[in-house]
This record gives C-alpha cells, structure tokens and sequence, in this order.
C-alpha cells in the first residue's frame, strides 16, 4: 500500500459564522436560553451555543441548529435563517454529507437573496466551492473559491478574502502546487494578523503551513507549526481544529519513522472523531498501517483495517477505500495468505471500477494476475491479464495521444508565439512613429515657449532699463538738491559763526566773513590771533606747553570770554565736548580746581 501521510484535512472556517465560547460560560447560556421570553435575545443565546457546540460536538450543534432553524421560521427571521443553514453546511460537509450540504447552500441562497445580504453572491460561490472541494473536483473547487475572494475584496471584507485564499492554497495542496499553497497560506496569514486577528483562522494556516513542510520532508518543522496551532486550539476549545492536528502530527511522525508517536495522536484524532460523528475511516486505516509497520501485531494491524474499510464505505470515500484494500493485500501476501490477497487486491480494483487507467493499477493487475496462477485461477489471470494489456494499450494510447496533443499544442503555440512577435513588430514600429511625433511635438511646444519666454523677458528687461533710468535721474535729482540745500547751510552757518565773533576782531572778523570756506577763515583768524597775542604764545613756549590747532582755537574762544554754550555753538559740538576740550587743556596748563581757566589764559597774554 501507498501510504498518503501528508493527506490534507477538510479546511472549514469556523470563523466566518461562528464566536468562541468558553466552557465556562457554556452552562450560564443553557440557564438564560431556558427562561429567556424575548425572541430577540434568544436567538442571539441560540447562535452563542452553536457557536460552542461547532467546535467541540457537531450534534448537539445540529440538535440546537434545528430548534433555531424552527423558531426562526415562525417569526419571520430572515437573517438568522440565513446563519441557519450556514452551521447546517458545515455540519454536513463535516460529517460528510454532501447532499445535506448543498440543500443548506440552497436555502442559505435563498435568503440572503431575501434579506438583501451585500455578501450573498460571494457566500453561494464560497458554498460551491466548497461542494466540488469535499468531491475532489478541484480545479472547480478554485475557481468558485477565486470568484468568491474576487468578491470578498471588492467588499473590503479581509475575513472572507483570508477564508478563500485558505482554501485556494488547499486545493493547489491537493495538486501538489505546493509553491502556490505556501504563497496563498503566507497572504492570509498576513491579512489575518494585519486585519482579522482571527484565531481560528491562524490555526488553520499553521496546520497547512506545516502540511507545506511535511512535503518538503522537513517534518521537525512541520510539528513545530502543528504544536503552536495545537496550543491556539486548546486554548479557544476547539476541539475539531485538535483532532485536524492531531491526524497530521501522526502523519509527520510517519514519516519519522516514530510509529509509537504516530500511533498515539492518530488514537487522539479517532476519539475525536467518534464523539463528534465524524468519518474516521481513515484514522482506522493508518492506525492499521502503523501496526503493520512495528511487524509484531499483523493480526491488530487486519482488524483495523478491516473497520476501516467498513467506515470507508459507509461515506463512500473511494481514493482511502482502494489505498487500504490494497494495503490489507500486502499485508496477506506477506502473512503468505494467497487467497485473501487475492480478494483483497480485487476489491481494490473495483472500488474505483476497472476501466481506471495508471500505473497504480498496472501493479495491482500485476498482483493479482501472479496470485491467480499461484491460486490456479486460470480464467481469472487470462482477465486481468487482458485488462493490464488493455490497460498498457490505451496507456500507450493515451502518451501518443498527449504527445501528440502536446505537439499540436506546441505549433499552435509557436505559430501564436509568431503572430505575437510579428503583432509586437508593427506596434513596436508605431510606438515608435508615435514616439517621434510626440517627441517633434514636444520640441515645437518647447521652442514655442522659449520665443514666448525670450520675448517677455526683453520687453520685461527694456521697461526695467527704463525705470531704471527714471529712478537713477530722479536719485541725481535729489542729490542735487541735497548739495544745494548743505551749500546753503554751510553759508548758514558760516554767516552765524561770523556773527557770533566778538566785535573786537573786526578786521579779521569781516575778512573771514567774506570767506566762502570756513576752514580758511579759521587758519586766518588763528593766524591774526597769533599776531596780536604774541605775548600769550611766548609765555606759553617758554613753559615748553605744545598745544594743538584745535586747543589753540578754544584758547582764542575763552579769551574772547565766550561761555560753553556759545563755544558749542559756534564749533558745532556738544556742550560736553567743549567742557572735555577744557578739562584736557586745564591739565596740560597743569592748573589746580581753583584755578580760573580765563584769568590764567589772560596772565599768559600779559
């Protein structure tokens, strides 16, 4: 038998109808259910239970489904009927039945329709993605799964697009595109983290990250995804995300080769199962297999697979029923029982039907065609014998016709690829006649700008010139008039020092008046001083005092026995400028605080 450890478990997503209960709280909501008048608030009482029971024991979700379904209909609540048949879709794939499940779609259809649910159209999509998911039609399972994300992300409803993008990269799992189903299972990890924080839903992702793993024979990484998505779902109490996880585990230590650790969590898985009416063929099949494997308990190892092939066909689960035919027809050609081989390895022909082609069923032809000679069921060898021929034929058939195909497929795609080439030739070569037009165009658009900018510019820089020339002229203007007016206070002032002389100098006085430059009136007043005071610089020089011109003209001041004010006037200072010049001059003439300044000046004139 070909064991399939790394077979991917039904993917459902809780979340999108569903809240998580504690257990805790489990029995306040039985009591309120029980007193609660209010029709309203009951049903809200009756989703929180389902809710509960979905995750740990799908019949008494059924049993609480069917009084909500009934309390519902006669009050006319449309919205609840259609959460209704939501749980009953579940309930039925998880048990698998699927035509229960595509009633439920139905009805669940027909009143989102009825209510007007935003959602409805993606929800049907979902609901038939699902139905072709569980038959093992899957490349139509993603496209109703890819038309429902579609829709999903049109709404901006992340839950729903990370629920489809799960279920998408469990197809493209089941088609071994594995790539695919990790890039799938990475984005709505990623939207259920940024968006959602939907915990079922990262359980759900962990446990397919990790199938991912197993695949790839990483097994160690595998289980480290299975224990922290084991860990998420014993904390929330969700009991069929526990036995998902505890089939898969099994699966990793397979192929670990740790049969007593496989053995243990698919006996984990199996309770689960029974206690919440689900399929467990398959757990019974590869508890089997681990039996068979440890080569001391063959006989426990053919009753669990003998169970199992009663539970698998109970729900009709084909692929799993000839897998453990097959392998039970190992097992007793092992244990050299020809007869129940034989048997065995019959019913694993037609639990799939004869005509099924594949190199699967050449070895099982094979098998049973060496134990009907051993057996000496003659008739019986020549049939199957005919069948694997046939079988080798319409094989050999079928690679010519695929080659062939393959072929044609390859012309029609080479001619294709031509008349794309030739097709990107002609509009590579008026892409690039457009590209020239438009470039011309540019060119003419720019040039017309820069003549445009060129002309405003001069006209721009012609009325600045101008203005320029004005403002310059006018500045002249006013300069001229300033030099005027400071001519004509210059005079000003040259008239009031002349006046503001003593009488006594007249003759100097009129010819320094009739002067037009002050400065030259100064030297020659200075000058008649030193004339007429001869006295006064002799006394000065023979006491080795050096004045300055300007002491010399304060000297001249105070002898005329002008006060400070007049002085600061007539030099066009601050009076305490004129006080500083005398107190300088008073230190150079080495005169004490008593000393009269004008009496001194005047004894040295003597």
């Amino acid at each position: 038998m070909i064991l399939h450890p790394l077979k991917l478990i039904c993917l459902i997503f809780l979340s999108s109808f569903t809240t998580i209960v504690s257990a805790n709280s489990i029995d306040s909501l039985l009591a309120a259910l029980k007193v609660q008048d209010t029709a309203r608030e009951k049903f809200s009482l009756y989703h929180e239970v389902i809710s509960y029971y979905l995750q740990i024991d799908l019949n008494q979700a059924n049993t609480y489904t069917d009084s909500l379904c009934f309390l519902a209909m006669d009050a006319g609540a449309d919205e609840d009927l259609v959460k209704v048949f939501g749980y009953k879709q579940y309930i039925a794939f998880e048990q698998g039945e699927f035509e229960s499940a595509v009633n439920s779609l139905k009805q669940e259809r027909f009143y989102n329709i009825k209510t007007q649910n935003e959602f409805s159209e993606a929800t049907y999509n979902r609901g038939l993605g699902m139905v072709f998911y569980h038959q093992q039609l899957l490349d139509s399972a993603i496209y109703y799964f890819t038309r429902a994300d579609s829709l999903y992300a049109e709404k901006y409803f992340y839950q729903g697009v990370s629920e489809m993008k799960i279920k998408i990269g469990a197809c493209n799992y089941y088609i071994d595109q594995y790539d695919k189903a990790l890039t799938n299972y990475i984005a709505a990890k990623g939207i259920i983290e940024e968006h959602t924080n939907d915990t079922l839903g990262l359980i759900n992702i962990l446990n397919n990250i990790g199938l991912v793993f197993s695949y790839y024979q990483n097994s160690d990484k595998a289980l480290s995804y299975y224990n922290e998505a084991l860990e998420l779902a014993k904390t929330v109490k969700a009991i069929l995300r526990e036995d998902m996880l505890y089939f898969n585990m099994g699966d990793a230590y397979v192929v670990k080769e740790d049969i007593i650790k496989a053995t243990e969590y698919y006996r984990k898985s199996l309770v689960i199962k029974k206690e919440n009416n689900i399929p467990y063929g398959t757990n019974l099949a590869r508890l089997g297999y681990c039996f068979y494997q440890d080569g001391e308990h063959d006989a426990i190892a053919e009753r669990y697979l003998l169970d199992a092939i009663l539970e698998l066909e109970k729900v009709g689960n084909t692929f799993a029923l000839k897998d453990t035919y097959e392998f039970l027809g190992e097992l007793y050609m092992e244990a050299n029982r020809p007869k129940k081989a034989l048997k065995a390895k019959i019913n694993a022909v037609n639990s799939i039907g004869e005509a099924s082609n594949g190199d699967g069923f050449l070895n099982l032809y094979t098998n049973i065609i060496q134990l009907s000679f051993q057996l000496k069921e003659y008739k019986q060898a020549q049939h199957y014998t005919l069948l694997k021929y046939n079988l080798q034929d319409s094989i050999a058939r079928q690679n010519i016709i695929d080659k062939v195909y393959e072929l044609e497929t390859n012309h029609q795609l080479e001619n294709k690829a031509n008349q794309i080439s030739l097709l990107n030739s002609e509009k590579e070569l008026q892409n690039l006649n457009n590209e020239k037009l438009w470039l011309f165009s540019i060119l003419l658009i720019l040039l017309l700008c820069i003549t445009v900018l060129f002309i405003l510019y001069k006209a721009r820089r012609t009325k600045e010139l101008q203005l320029s020339a004005t403002i310059e002229l006018e500045h002249n203007n006013l300069k001229l008039q300033h030099a005027i007016l400071m001519r004509a206070k210059q005079e000003l002032e040259h008239n009031e020092f002349i006046e503001s002389i003593d009488k006594s100098s007249s003759k100097v006085l009129r010819k320094v008046k009739n002067s037009n430059r002050i400065s030259k009136s100064w030297n020659e007043y200075l000058d008649q001083f030193e004339d007429l005071n001869a006295a006064f610089f002799a006394n000065i020089q023979n006491m080795a005092i050096k004045l300055s011109a300007k002491e010399i003209r304060l000297c001249a001041l105070i002898l005329k026995g002008l006060t400070i004010s007049e002085i600061a006037h007539i030099l066009k200072v601050q009076n305490k400028s004129v006080e500083a010049a005398r107190s300088r001059l008073r230190k150079k003439l080495n005169l004490t605080k008593t000393d009269d300044l004008y009496i001194i000046l005047a004894n040295y004139n003597k």
